[in-house]
């Protein structure tokens, strides 16, 4: 049997509601009870900044490090990234509307299909979609977070696992966003990605000098 079709048939199950969900429920969820109620079965990777609820089986390892951020409140306050994956047309996926964020937290929703096709979508707290908007003002770009978190992001496992390596990192991650919904990061040797994003940034008055 074709072993696509076998991954896929596995990621099905790991995306799975709990058993005793009900229609009943709570009309919003906070991202913990979301994963608990409609991907139970994924497994679990949790980092420093991250939490990663891997349904469709999309890392290996997550880097216990946090290195520096490239959007770095003034405050100190930390940031989070949450990731859900998980197979297409799942109950995940038409409840994903309902997840309310933490002002502090990017939600990022990877729904992957039979053929390995990946639709990312993102949500974000508020405290990065006033950032977000900030920037791309600054840019001159006629779009704002609510536009951004409308859209359906199109890329493969192939491309994805090109990028990370199997590997999650609060750096890698919170780039690959930045970069997946145009906020232009630029290309560097991947040792100093960290130091030449932020200076890019820091030359611009975003992320590192607004008070989220």
């Amino acid at each position: 049997m074709d072993t696509t079709i076998n991954l896929f048939r596995r990621i099905t199950e790991n995306s799975q509601p709990h058993a005793t969900y009900s229609r009943n429920w709570s009309a919003s969820y906070r991202s913990l009870d979301f994963a608990e109620i409609f991907v139970p079965r994924a497994p679990r990777r949790f980092g420093a900044g991250l939490l990663i609820y891997d349904g469709a089986e999309l890392f290996t390892t997550v880097s216990p490090e946090q290195k520096e951020r490239i959007i770095a409140p003034e405050d100190g306050s930390p940031l989070s990234i949450t990731l859900f994956s998980y197979a297409e047309n799942v109950l995940a996926t038409t409840k994903k509307a309902k997840l309310v964020t933490a002002a502090n937290e990017t939600c990022c929703f990877v729904e992957i299909d039979v053929h390995d096709r990946i639709a990312l979508t993102f949500r974000f707290g508020r405290q990065i979609r006033n950032a977000l908007n900030r920037l791309l003002a600054v840019n001159g770009q006629r779009t704002d977070a609510t536009q951004l978190e409308s859209r359906v992001y199109r890329t493969t496992r192939q491309e994805f696992h090109a990028f990370f390596r199997g590997e999650a990192a609060y750096d890698k991650l919170e780039a690959y966003i930045l970069e997946t919904i145009g906020v232009p990061v630029i290309p560097v040797h991947a040792e100093h990605r960290t130091d030449a994003v932020r200076d890019y940034f820091k030359d611009r008055h975003s992320f590192t000098h607004l008070v989220l």
